[in-house]
């Protein structure tokens, strides 16, 4: 029978707890091997008329190591995964997963804040690719919304706190726990290119234009703001050049479409609606056509 999240909760605390207990015996055992190795050399009577001993080896790195392991490893994206897909009770391959559901968006984006809170090392791109193969503005929407999502939802701050507790332990012993088992996703990355077409229908559908207009010579504010993300996508998420992608929106000059690849980026750092634009409209574009 499977267990609730609560019990699942309750027992991924105990496997930590009994992981900790295991390390902490070791380093106990092998502290007291070093100290009784001193202790009996320094007790060892001295033959005057003894060849001298070669000196003692050191002790083995796996013995130092478990001696002075105090400082809290690096932490891997898969644990935080684990720890949030426990407490909210669903699978890592739900979070990496490209399903949207309500009951899965909240903790994807808990998981892809706190990798970014608490793996500095890693890059928004590498953190994307751990997600299922997403882009980096999908992870930079998560880690702006996030926090306003918190201030609205004590109940969700409160469970992100006991996350942070619960990797906080983990960090502290010097190997990472089993994770947990993984089904096989095969929808995680996308399969192929979408085509500029398919993006323009995308983009044109999301700004509530037509695909012709992003095509035309309109020069209505929200025309060109629609026209500028849907090549700026064009560029992001196929291997086109500039100058085939501005063929494909109404002949335009290269200069035009290099305008909008630049611009973008800008106002995504500027303004986090923009940013979340972006992010849903690769997100849809990276479901199976």
């Amino acid at each position: 029978m499977a267990l609730s999240a609560p019990d699942r909760h309750k027992d991924f605390h105990r496997k930590i707890a009994e992981r900790a207990a295991a390390v902490a015996q070791q380093k106990a055992v092998a502290s007291a091997a070093v100290v009784l190795s001193r202790v009996t050399a320094r007790a060892a009577p001295v033959d005057p008329e003894a060849v001298p001993a070669e000196p003692d080896p050191p002790a083995p790195v796996a013995v130092l190591s478990l001696v002075d392991a105090t400082e809290p490893r690096s932490l891997t994206i898969r644990e935080i995964q684990d720890v949030i897909a426990r407490l909210f009770g669903i699978k890592v391959a739900d979070i990496k997963g490209p399903r949207r559901g309500g009951a899965l968006v909240t903790p994807r984006h808990a998981a892809m804040f706190l990798a970014d809170e608490l793996c500095p090392l890693k890059s928004l791109p590498v953190i994307g690719r751990e997600f299922g193969g997403r882009d980096h503005t999908t992870i930079l929407h998560a880690v702006n919304v996030f926090p306003h999502k918190m201030r609205r939802n004590p109940d969700l701050e409160q469970l992100v706190e006991t996350a942070r507790a619960t990797l906080r332990e983990l960090a502290a012993l010097p190997v990472p726990l089993p994770a947990q088992p993984e089904e096989e996703i095969d929808e995680l990355r996308i399969s192929a290119y979408p085509s500029v077409a398919r993006i323009q229908g995308t983009v044109a559908r999301f700004y509530h234009v037509s695909p012709r207009a992003l095509c035309g010579v309109g020069r209505e504010t929200h025309v060109r703001h629609a026209r500028n993300v849907a090549i700026y996508l064009a560029k992001d998420l196929t291997r086109f050049s500039i100058r085939v992608i501005s063929d494909q929106f109404g002949g335009r000059h290269h200069s035009v479409a290099i305008h909008a690849i630049e611009r973008i980026p800008a106002l995504m750092r500027e303004n986090i609606d923009i940013c979340w634009e972006v992010a849903q409209l690769i997100e849809t574009l990276s479901e199976p056509a």
